[in-house]
């Protein structure tokens, strides 16, 4: 899994929680550098000169707080514009920015706080949590976790059964195996939880409480905005939560 890591510098008290967050996990990602993410503050060069002399003030300041707030042991390098392929720690982000894939570390400073724990994938009927899958199975290879695949499924009122597997959709049983056939080929440890639970967000939620889940991995939607799963677990999963960035999802 070859990754960038990246955080956006900002001048808070809590700035410790994503900086920290995304030191810890390059660390465990074994990735070498860490970008930190800065604007310039072009109002300052009437005060302090030239905009070259801000910048370069600007940078010697960060440079410093972020060594000392992550003792991050690779490279940190500074920048002023997010490229493609970065994987960014930023609850601010995370909730503006749906071209993105950013991680909201919610009040979290390190990925394994509070000790080992699965990453959660949820999915529905849609090829997104596929892709998903991929991202996060990389990654809980890389960290030795293992992952919880999730679904909840609305009943079928022409179904009696109790086992949730009957009321599946099609798209959603395709979906499944689909999953489960990538962990085999990742060679992840993983599990199946499916349920009919009255409200999907909870039911996601409540699994990742229960299953003591440390990342919930979920793919943003082009055609759901306000209102989507990921919108919800953003903000109010005390998970950390990585959203993957909308695009046009294919079979995988």
């Amino acid at each position: 899994m070859k990754q960038t890591i990246a955080a956006v510098y900002r001048r808070t008290a809590d700035r410790h929680i994503g900086l920290g967050f995304a030191a810890d996990l390059a660390t465990r990602l074994g990735v070498t550098n860490l970008t930190i993410f800065l604007k310039l503050q072009h109002s300052l060069t009437a005060l302090v000169g030239d905009a070259e002399t801000v910048q370069a003030k600007q940078q010697d300041r960060v440079l410093a707080d972020v060594t000392a707030v992550t003792r991050f042991h690779g490279s940190i390098e500074l920048a002023y514009e997010l490229t493609p392929g970065t994987l960014v720690v930023d609850r601010h982000l995370a909730l503006t920015r749906d071209d993105l894939d950013c991680i909201s570390p919610q009040l979290e400073t390190s990925l394994l706080a509070r000790g080992n724990g699965p990453l959660l994938i949820p999915f529905g009927d849609g090829w997104s949590a596929v892709h998903a899958a991929s991202v996060a199975l990389s990654m809980a290879k890389m960290l030795d976790l293992p992952v919880i695949f999730y679904h909840t499924s609305y009943r079928d009122a022409r179904i009696e059964s109790e086992d949730t597997q009957d009321h599946m959709c099609e798209g959603a049983v395709r979906t499944q195996r689909r999953l489960l056939e990538l962990a085999a080929e990742f060679g992840v440890e993983h599990k199946l939880v499916t349920e009919m639970a009255a409200d999907v967000f909870e039911g996601i939620l409540q699994c990742a409480m229960r299953e003591g889940a440390r990342l919930i991995v979920i793919p943003r939607s082009k055609k759901t905005t306000v209102g989507c799963y990921a919108e919800r677990a953003l903000k109010d999963s005390p998970i950390p939560t990585l959203a993957l960035a909308a695009r046009d999802w294919r079979p995988l």
